[in-house]
């Protein structure tokens, strides 16, 4: 039987060492700020199935997305565009938000029932330059040769670029986009129909997803339909390929609730889109749990009501520390998910450097681990592909 006691003996110790905390030492904030470089940069130069072309594993460029696309399922108001919105600020290690971003996204307000309505595609990262020095630093891995000077780098990256044929290809990275979607609220056979869809990579980008009482276009509603008889073609994406659809999935649950998913219901619900996803080789989907100032808030409130004394820093972060793990476990249980693929994530709400290091680290873990799922994806469908042909 899980308890939070038992969760607790089993990851607390753990997961302090591992995670970035608000009591962590100068020493350890250092070296979490240069993982938390490493990691931008290694997103930021990210390229699809970059090992495979370099090693001249006759994948043609032309088979392969100029992006990993990752798309963002959840209850509506769980918060799924403030993740985007966290993922592009971690990852540009910036305040402000682009115009264009603060255009797509929809942040669902307290009073509101919805927020975002539209299938959105969000640019997290352009296709940029590779830079030179992270070029040089992946061929002194890969030669295992630390001392390289840059005539022996032009050689090494000569190879490179012979194998990969097209000098331009090879020093572009990928753009790293992600998929803004309608929360789901029913949880009903019509909304399942609707994430089948989305997941196949069949619907257009800025298509609205509003539930109504009708079917006309633009409307994702009557899913016992077929596609082509619901949906003309300025919505529905024609083809199979590998360009088109999503390479890796998100899904985002408000952590402070009591049960998450919420219910039976809606835990049956996600539980199977996950089965589906599994079966489509999303093997790893992540789990993101938001809402972290929520149970703080709550916790502190309990507390005070129960001895009349306020927590003290340290004894109110191992108690948080004991309720996040708690819930982990229990998101773990319900919907048979690796421990490892489920994260709570925080906002940047305050001007706090230590929490912002928290978050920024925390973030682009996850988005680093979503491109790699992305990599994964692709490579296994480019070799399906590539065994129809042969058959």
């Amino acid at each position: 039987m899980l308890t939070r006691e038992s969760v607790q003996s089993n990851n607390l110790s753990s997961k302090i060492a591992f995670s970035p905390s608000r009591y962590t030492s100068p020493s350890i904030d250092n070296l979490i700020k240069k993982q938390i470089q490493d990691l931008r940069d290694r997103i930021n130069n990210y390229k699809v199935l970059a090992h495979l072309r370099e090693s001249g594993a006759g994948i043609s460029s032309r088979d392969l997305p100029d992006h990993a696309d990752i798309i963002i399922f959840g209850p509506t108001g769980s918060g799924k565009s403030s993740l985007i919105r966290t993922f592009y600020r971690a990852l540009h290690n910036t305040k402000e938000l682009g115009d264009d971003i603060q255009e797509k996204l929809s942040i669902k307000q307290k009073d509101e029932n919805e927020g975002t309505t539209e299938f959105t595609a969000v640019v997290i990262k352009k296709q940029t330059k590779i830079d030179e020095e992270y070029k040089k630093n992946q061929i002194r891995i890969t030669t295992g040769n630390q001392t390289i000077n840059d005539d022996e780098f032009e050689e090494q990256y000569r190879k490179i670029r012979n194998k990969g044929k097209r000098s331009k290809d090879t020093e572009l990275s990928s753009k790293i986009i992600a998929h803004d979607t309608r929360g789901q609220i029913w949880m009903d056979e019509r909304e399942m129909r609707q994430l089948h869809i989305l997941i196949k990579g069949k619907v257009k980008d800025k298509t609205k997803v509003e539930q109504r009482n009708y079917r006309y276009a633009y409307l994702l509603w009557e899913f016992w339909k077929r596609d082509q008889d619901l949906f003309p073609n300025t919505i529905l994406q024609k083809g199979k390929s590998i360009k088109r659809k999503p390479h890796s999935l998100i899904f985002v649950f408000d952590g402070s609730m009591d049960e998450i998913p919420n219910g039976e219901e809606e835990t049956k619900f996600y539980k199977d889109i996950i089965q589906m996803a599994r079966r489509r080789k999303y093997v790893y989907p992540q789990i993101v749990l938001t809402c972290v100032d929520k149970i703080e808030d709550k916790l502190v409130e309990e507390e005070e009501l129960k001895t009349g004394q306020q927590l003290d820093f340290f004894e109110k972060e191992q108690k948080l520390r004991e309720i996040m793990d708690y819930k982990e476990e229990k998101v773990v249980l319900n919907l048979g998910i690796q421990r490892s693929s489920v994260h709570f994530i925080e906002n940047y709400k305050t001007k706090d450097e230590e929490q912002k290091i928290r978050i920024d680290y925390k973030a682009l873990r996850l988005l680093h681990e979503c491109v790699q799922q992305s990599d994964s994806y692709i490579q296994s469908n480019i070799q399906e592909k590539n065994k129809c042909l042969i058959f």
